[in-house]
């Protein structure tokens, strides 16, 4: 009589894998350079050399741009493209963390994909405006300086003067940040805060000073969730 055949047991299903944070960490570690590096050029040698980036875009600010055409380049290139890029890495990172314990990682992801677009496209528009505009100076100063005033406006509009988009990532990753299992309480307080300073900057009396406390406090706030998602702790 044959042997009947040895029953083979069903494929049994593989553990699901924890989605690592060490990519969206070390961006949100870059997210953190480049709003400090942005600060301290800023502080330290454009506003003591006459430029103003939140004026309407004066004649002394293109003669700046125009003497310094590389520096502010690379200025834009830090602030903008760096931070938008690592921005979009963070959003999508953090938001796949997020995935197996909150209802709003979705949000995270794609309001955080928004912010990082906008960014990115505030520095495309400031730099194809440096480029035009001080190109353009030595022979037709009116209209160099009109270009210049237009494409500031537009990166103005585009989050360079607002800090709206950003507010409203920060404050859904906040509460977001309230049903991960480690619940990181300092960040999700912290980021409601600042999210509070962000919507501020849409108040013209304000001044400054929203801004000035949303990019100060981001700066912390970005070196410590990259520091929490390296750690595995959310």
């Amino acid at each position: 009589m044959p042997l009947s055949a040895k029953a083979t047991p069903p494929d049994l299903p593989r553990t699901a894998r924890r989605p690592s944070g060490r990519l969206p960490g070390v961006a949100a570690l870059i997210c953190a350079a480049t709003y400090l590096a942005g600060f301290a050029l800023l502080i330290l040698v454009l506003l003591p050399g006459g430029y103003d980036p939140s004026g309407s875009g004066g004649a002394a600010d293109l003669a700046f741009a125009g003497a310094h055409r590389t520096l502010l380049k690379g200025w834009f290139l830090v602030i903008y493209l760096a931070n938008g890029f690592a921005l979009a890495l963070l959003a999508e990172g953090l938001g796949r963390c997020l995935a197996p314990a909150s209802s709003m990682a979705g949000l995270v992801r794609g309001l955080g994909l928004i912010w990082a677009g906008l960014v990115l496209a505030a520095g495309l528009v400031a730099l194809a405006g440096l480029e035009k505009a001080t190109a353009l100076a030595a022979r037709a100063p009116d209209q160099a300086l009109a270009l210049w005033r237009a494409a500031r406006l537009v990166e103005e509009g585009l989050g360079g003067g607002t800090e709206i988009a950003g507010a409203a990532w920060l404050a859904i990753t906040a509460l977001a940040l309230r049903d991960a299992p480690t619940r990181p309480r300092l960040l999700a307080s912290a980021g409601l805060a600042l999210a509070a300073a962000g919507v501020a900057t849409l108040i013209p009396a304000l001044g400054e000073a929203p801004g000035a406390v949303f990019g100060l406090g981001m700066i912390a706030w970005f070196a410590g969730i990259g520091l929490t998602l390296w750690r595995g702790r959310i």
